[in-house]
């Protein structure tokens, strides 16, 4: 399995913490960041397919607009342990372009989105996609980079050999907020 994974894999065993930004930084400048990026990590059957189309900073606040297919053989929730209709769609912020597990155990949980158009679905299920934007609150800083991140993804049903059971994806592409 790919690296993604098993890095991705440690937002799932950070504690709830930090918003990833920091209050001294200045904020990102306001602005529409068109991104065009295409992941598709692994080998057919068992990968997602992500693209991450636009950022758009503001204020207080950003969005994304994005798109997940389900490239695997088995179905997926979509969803956030302990708080009901959530996900853990959002972005990360970082200290350096590096995502090694070190620098994102070191970010915290990131800025989580709280609004989805068109609603997340609940399952996901092989060659399925979501197609749309999701948002929230907090402001961006200058001094960071910022990768994508979306989840969690949980197997519905039994464990498939050579597929997590449990994780969320972390973009490889990173933006340097400056």
């Amino acid at each position: 399995m790919r690296r993604r994974f098993l890095t991705a894999a440690v937002l799932l065993l950070l504690a709830a913490g930090g918003c990833g930004g920091d209050s001294t930084s200045a904020p990102a400048r306001p602005r529409t960041v068109v991104l065009d990026w295409h992941e598709s990590p692994g080998r057919a059957g068992a990968r997602l397919i992500v693209d991450v189309s636009r950022l758009v900073v503001r204020r207080d606040s950003w969005s994304v607009d994005a798109r997940v297919k389900n490239g695997t053989k088995v179905a997926y929730t979509i969803g956030r342990p302990h708080h009901p209709g959530q996900s853990e769609f959002g972005v990360l912020l970082l200290s350096s372009p590096s995502v090694e597990a070190d620098d994102i155990a070191a970010a915290g949980p990131g800025l989580l989105a709280s609004r989805y158009s068109p609603p997340l679905p609940r399952v996901l299920h092989p060659g399925e996609e979501w197609n749309g934007t999701f948002s929230g609150r907090g402001r961006l800083t200058a001094a960071h980079y910022l990768r994508v991140q979306l989840g969690r993804f949980t197997t519905v049903g039994p464990r498939r050999p050579g597929l997590p059971w449990r994780f969320g994806y972390v973009t490889d592409h990173v933006l340097k907020l400056s």
